[in-house]
């Protein structure tokens, strides 16, 4: 092979590399706000219960022994409900290290994972 051939397929192989590794960091990047199903979004799945556990990060328990329960997660909007430590609540749907959960009196809202167990 020539000499400028070699250089011609050295470029090649080369920007093909770099489009590869382009493509592959993209994908990556759409990728991480996708998720797995859990709880009820999987289909045919069981429902998911959980206790909730009313401590700070420390294990300290809160004021009052009780969990706000939020309308938003993201926001924090308004307290829909609060949740007494050890009450069982319904799994609904998971996002992040939040938790849709129903309670025991019906409400529907978010809590961190945190405060379940």
């Amino acid at each position: 092979m020539a000499q400028n051939q070699r250089k011609t397929l050295g470029s090649l192989v080369l920007w093909t590399f770099l489009f590869l590794v382009a493509v592959l960091l993209l994908g990556s990047m759409c990728r991480c706000g996708a998720r797995t199903p859990s709880g009820s979004e999987r289909s045919g799945s069981t429902t998911e219960h959980a206790t909730i556990n009313a401590k700070d990060e420390y294990g300290d328990p809160l004021p009052g022994g009780v969990v706000n329960v939020w309308d938003d997660y993201e926001t924090r909007g308004r307290v829909v409900a609060r949740c007494k430590d050890g009450e069982r609540v319904t799994v609904l749907r998971r996002s992040g290290n939040g938790v849709q959960i129903r309670t025991s009196g019906g409400a529907t809202g978010w809590v961190s994972e945190w405060f379940l167990r």
